[in-house]
């Protein structure tokens, strides 16, 4: 009788140990690769020379980190792509059962500002992706603009009156991004309040409302 050999047991069904092991150093790699970019990227090195930096402090070949990504845009995509998806956690948590649009916009731009202050290297990222959304097609694009359509604001009935809302609104989390991350824990509260206050004014909702939930979305981050 022929016995059967460790591999043919492997392809019939019995756990590859070794491949899981493989697979996890692969995601480890992949991780470690998103983890430097984000340190590397948010410190504001230059594109050209920013995928030597990642692969030295991810501790890996500049050749291994091609074996993950295509090229160094699908590398900076990535990266982008990862912050922006930690952000959206964040303010959706930040938004989690807020009884109205109006203080749900209120937590985003506030979970932005935390952001800034908390993770400036992450900040730095989001900005710039921010500023390059033309077509505002981004995550947070589409989480802002959710709320604005479902808020029914008395300021946003007319054509293009949404669009420019999510216009203003990108452009707050963009311009308030840069201010506190060159301030470095510099700023202070009543700057945070009154950008929020102002960007719910002008969707319409009174300045004492607004003045209320903006206080409310920032006393919730303290």
């Amino acid at each position: 009788m022929v016995m059967p050999r460790t591999n043919d047991l492997v392809s019939a069904g019995e756990p590859d140990h070794h491949a899981g092991r493989r697979e996890r150093l692969k995601f480890a790699h992949r991780q470690a690769i998103l983890d430097a970019g984000v340190r590397v990227l948010g410190a504001g090195v230059c594109d050209s020379v920013a995928v030597d930096r990642i692969a030295a402090q991810a501790g890996v070949a500049k050749g291994t980190v091609y074996n993950y990504f295509a090229d160094k845009a699908a590398l900076v995509e990535a990266i982008a792509q990862s912050v922006e998806a930690r952000a959206i956690e964040r303010i959706e948590r930040a938004m989690q059962d807020l009884p109205s649009a109006a203080a749900r916009l209120a937590a985003a731009l506030a979970a932005m500002f935390e952001i800034a202050l908390l993770h400036p290297d992450e900040a730095v990222i989001l900005d710039r992706r921010i500023s390059a959304d033309c077509t505002y097609q981004s995550g947070l694009a589409a989480l802002l603009m959710r709320e604005l359509q479902r808020g029914k604001f008395s300021r946003l009935q007319a054509s293009g009156a949404i669009e420019a809302a999510l216009i203003l609104h990108l452009s707050a989390m963009s311009a308030a991004t840069r201010l506190f991350v060159s301030k470095r824990g510099g700023w202070r509260i009543n700057e945070a309040h009154a950008l929020i206050s102002h960007c719910l004014v002008a969707l319409g909702v009174d300045d004492e409302q607004a003045g209320a939930q903006a206080s409310a979305a920032l006393l919730r981050l303290l």
